[in-house]
């Protein structure tokens, strides 16, 4: 970067995540602090995003322009594909509702806190599926280890289904159009492309209240935003959700239309 400037080019950078989301040293923090200094301009997801930085970083907040991340509709190209046939090819029963984690399982996602709230969620409805798909992160082997043996206790549960593996881009589709809800309970995070996802897909959405999230979800409209780590109020929320087939429908409908207007990639 160091050589572009020299050299007078200006550089654009994309701050997808701020700093990364686990864990990062004073060095890391060093790092990042020198690439946003030295970047003519800077790209974040949201609000809360161009805040951060500015705080931590000290950068000059008119070189940072907010721009959301936009829709993933590149992985519903076949619009054929309907909810009955990729839950037939799940085996999955029309009956069932269906919760939906998706994608690489780490620490700051928070999956125990769904886990946990499944339990409690399936006390009260019948008919509940808790979708868990994505492989689990292989590079803290406290954490591999943490979240290998939660797979290995909940895979016998009946109500659960864990896919721990990689998804390839062909198949990503499937998992949302089979679900009625996704849920995100990250405990920390800056924005992600998960959202974006479902609402290509056509479906609302439960977050926790942290990063870009937040500024995505128009309560009851698109989904419900919850505090990071209450399984309480994540349970009651899921079955608040679930409980209402027509309210979740116009959800889904409604989070689609912003997947389609604004986070499509034309208006971005």
């Amino acid at each position: 970067m160091k050589l572009l400037k020299f050299l007078r080019f200006t550089i654009v950078y994309t701050a997808h995540d701020l700093l990364p989301h686990d864990s990062y040293s004073s060095s890391d923090q060093s790092i990042f602090r020198r690439i946003y200094h030295i970047s003519d301009k800077i790209i974040v997801h949201s609000n809360s995003n161009k805040r951060e930085i500015t705080y931590i970083f000290k950068v000059d907040p008119k070189k940072i322009y907010v721009i959301p991340h936009g829709s993933f509709d590149v992985f519903y190209t076949d619009k054929n594909i309907t909810k009955d046939m990729a839950r037939k090819k799940m085996k999955i029963s029309d009956e069932k509702r269906v919760i939906l984690f998706f994608g690489l399982i780490k620490r700051y996602k928070g999956l125990e806190y769904l886990v946990s709230a499944f339990q409690k969620v399936k006390e009260e409805l019948d008919n509940v599926t808790l979708l868990i798909v994505g492989s689990i992160y292989n590079g803290d082997n406290e954490d591999f280890k943490f979240y290998s043996d939660l797979i290995d206790l909940i895979s016998h549960d009946d109500n659960i289904i864990c896919v721990n593996e990689y998804v390839p881009f062909e198949k990503i589709h499937s998992y949302f159009l089979a679900s009625d809800v996704v849920v995100l309970p990250y405990i920390k995070t800056y924005t992600s492309g998960v959202l974006l996802a479902a609402y290509a897909a056509g479906r609302p959405v439960i977050v926790t209240d942290t990063g870009a999230l937040s500024e995505v979800v128009d309560i009851g409209k698109s989904g419900f935003i919850v505090p990071p780590k209450d399984v309480n109020i994540l349970a009651q929320t899921i079955m608040k959700t679930l409980s209402n087939p027509d309210h979740m429908e116009e959800m889904g409908n409604y989070a689609k239309h912003l997947s389609e207007t604004l986070y499509s990639w034309k208006k971005l």
